[in-house]
């Protein structure tokens, strides 16, 4: 157990109270920007002097997620964009969560994915429930220590006669004021000329305060408590042991093989079709179909199949019973052959996505599709090691891959990438989508501004554009520091020079 009376948890206490004073201050006006990035800053200075003495900095899964966190965050001071910031905003309190119980408990660092879920949910549930009483405990502890006891049991006593008269005037008011009008507009105006309207807000204020605070100080206790004692025991498997698992599963042999195969000869015949029409151009197309009707569609149903077979490949690889060492090369060649159509299925649709991009330009949907055709291209790489080596830890792999890969489109200013590409495509071919430019959000407008002003022939097509985001823009001018964002800052200066 974690001891409450000790000087660390009641300097921690305090820090909490603190952090939800910054709490009110930096989120008083409900928008995020630069008090994003600060409050995790701060909430993590308070986690590292708490559990200063436990924690060792070191390679492993729970400090790698550190860097796409931080990243993260400062995106709500750089960029606008809508969809990122409301990902990111349900996302960093998730790796916040893993990052600071795997850090913090070595034997959940080394558990299984399975065990890692189960540690989560006992702490946000059973530990922190079990924790609710600690920000009692240490104030009862510190008055034990400044004042006399005896004192201090009467006033909570006073305390325990107040919460109890609650209840009693909610019931016994009502009546009171509906058997007397005068009474009834005496309580009506009272906040006005008594001034609790404005002892209201600050009441909201001091709740908001304690609930930030001490929600904070609950959560840090609770995984203090997880850390010693410590519950779920790491599974270290000898290579005995690992030999031995590759042999069980869930899945027959024959019935897995038989699965296997049928996919494979049904994947072999759709890449046959792509090498012998998509590849080879428009020679032996049937009549009655253009080549690029044929080749500018289907991209994101490949995608889709792509990841299915990714799916595919990892239950596969773990459920199919290898009951000898030839049955296990078998399982491990039809999976082979799995993973090399889809790479086939990538490079189509990738080939697909660039004719679609090519006569139509590029948007946010397809910069994404790009993005998750690079990160499943990586992972079936992953899954070939896999298949021969069953060395690696597969589902953190696949989730540093996916972070990496979504932390990489948060910094990279997407926006900026749709409006330079389309119109690199508008100076090659000379059509542009000028309606889809508008919707973009405003990281998009230093690069609109900057070809704008490259030439007569672009100022003419874009400056309409940048009139709409003048004209949308009041809905998000900085109203604090607090909100500051960088690149709405250099849109107000673009926009009202």
């Amino acid at each position: 157990m974690v001891d409450i009376e000790s000087k660390r948890v009641r300097w921690t206490f305090v820090f909490s109270i603190l952090l939800g004073i910054l709490f009110k201050i930096l989120f008083a006006d409900f928008m995020l920007g630069v008090s994003y990035p600060l409050f995790l800053i701060a909430m993590y200075l308070i986690f590292l002097y708490f559990f200063k003495q436990e924690i060792v900095l070191q390679p492993s899964f729970g400090w790698l997620l550190l860097i796409p966190m931080l990243l993260l965050s400062l995106t709500f001071a750089i960029y606008d964009h809508t969809t990122f910031r409301l990902i990111n905003f349900l996302l960093i309190p998730c790796l916040w969560i893993l990052h600071t119980m795997l850090i913090t408990n070595k034997k959940v660092e080394k558990a299984g994915s399975l065990d890692i879920l189960f540690s989560i949910m006992d702490l946000l549930i059973l530990r922190y429930l079990s924790c609710l009483g600690a920000p009692f405990k240490v104030c009862i502890a510190w008055l034990k220590k400044q004042g006399n006891p005896q004192t201090i049991g009467q006033l909570g006593n006073v305390g325990i006669g107040l919460l109890i008269s609650i209840p009693i005037f909610l019931i016994v008011v009502p009546l009171l004021t509906s058997a007397d009008s005068l009474f009834r507009q005496f309580i009506i105006t009272m906040p006005k000329w008594s001034g609790l309207l404005s002892i209201s807000g600050w009441l909201i204020n001091v709740v908001v305060v304690l609930i930030s605070g001490i929600g904070f100080f609950v959560y840090l206790i609770a995984l203090a408590t997880q850390q010693r004692e410590q519950l779920v025991e790491p599974i270290v498997l000898t290579e005995e042991s690992r030999n031995d698992r590759s042999k069980t599963g869930y899945l027959d042999f024959t019935v897995g093989a038989t699965m296997l195969l049928v996919c494979n000869v049904l994947y072999v015949v759709f890449v046959g079709f792509q090498v012998s029409y998509l590849f080879m151009g428009a020679s032996g197309l049937p009549d009655g179909i253009s080549y690029a009707e044929y080749a500018q569609n289907g991209f994101f149903e490949l995608v889709k199949v792509s990841f299915f077979n990714l799916l595919l490949l990892l239950t596969s690889l773990h459920l199919i019973k290898r009951e000898t060492s030839q049955k296990g090369r078998v399982i491990n060649l039809l999976l082979t052959v799995l993973t090399v159509c889809t790479l086939f299925m990538l490079y189509s649709a990738h080939f697909r996505l660039q004719l679609y991009e090519e006569a139509y330009g590029f948007t946010f949907q397809r910069i994404i599709a790009r993005l998750a055709m690079g990160c499943l291209l990586i992972a079936c790489g992953v899954m070939l090691y896999q298949i021969w080596k069953r060395t690696l830890p597969l589902i953190r792999v696949f989730i540093m891959i996916g972070l990496c890969a979504y932390t990489l489109i948060n910094v990279i200013n997407v926006d900026h990438w749709i409006v330079k590409l389309n119109i690199e495509r508008y100076q090659a071919i000379k059509k542009i989508d000028v309606y889809y430019l508008t919707t973009l959000s405003l990281d998009a407008i230093p690069t609109l501004a900057a070809y704008a002003e490259s030439g007569p022939e672009l100022s003419k097509k874009l400056m309409p554009i940048l009139a709409s985001y003048d004209e949308r823009y009041e809905s998000s001018k900085l109203d604090s520091w607090r909100s500051f964002v960088w690149y709405r800052y250099r849109a107000d200066q673009i926009l009202n020079k």
